[in-house]
């Protein structure tokens, strides 16, 4: 992965098989042994697909993980979320665009510490539309799961690692 001048990173998720979804830029925060962690802060524009770009009214740190079947927003601001966790395709880095194709199914830890898997009605829908291949619903939903275990158990990344960007996310917001 290289990043350019400004530690800028271009965000490129797509829908299966290669349908533009969303669009949006980070910034390079740092990387671990739990991945590499952008920075998108409220007030960023993002575009899904061809629809209208939005400005996001939170803000959140990413993660992406290498070689995994997920990505991981972290928010200290959102109204109903702490964790938003996408399962998606592992990342293809091209310079300072990642690149991932995002497979519907979401892990969420909710404010009040519930964690629950969404959208399996969309993920079984969209697998026979768009003829997912088995082994890429295979990969899917044990990524879900073992998401929503690490989540419930408070894992890496989402115990000290997360805080501890988050905390950098706010000194930058600080400065």
């Amino acid at each position: 992965m290289a990043v350019n001048e400004l530690g800028r990173v271009q965000v490129d998720m797509r829908k299966w098989p290669d349908r533009k979804h969303w669009q949006f830029s980070g910034r390079l925060l740092g990387k671990d042994a739990c991945g590499t962690w952008l920075f998108t802060p409220k007030g960023s524009v993002a575009q899904r697909g061809s629809e209208s770009p939005i400005t996001l009214a939170t803000g959140f740190v990413g993660l992406v993980p290498p070689n995994a079947w997920w990505m991981a927003e972290f928010y200290w601001d959102h109204p109903r979320y702490q964790v938003y966790v996408n399962i998606s395709t592992p990342v293809d880095w091209d310079g300072d665009r990642l690149t991932s194709i995002d497979l519907d199914l979401d892990v969420i830890c909710r404010l009040d510490g519930a964690v629950e898997i969404l959208d399996e009605d969309e993920f079984l829908a969209h697998s026979i539309r768009y003829a997912y291949p088995p082994a890429l619903i295979g990969s899917a939903r044990r990524a879900a799961e073992r998401a929503r275990e690490s989540l419930v158990r408070g894992d890496e990344p989402f115990g000290r690692a997360m805080r501890k960007w988050l905390d950098a996310a706010q000194a930058v917001l600080a400065n």
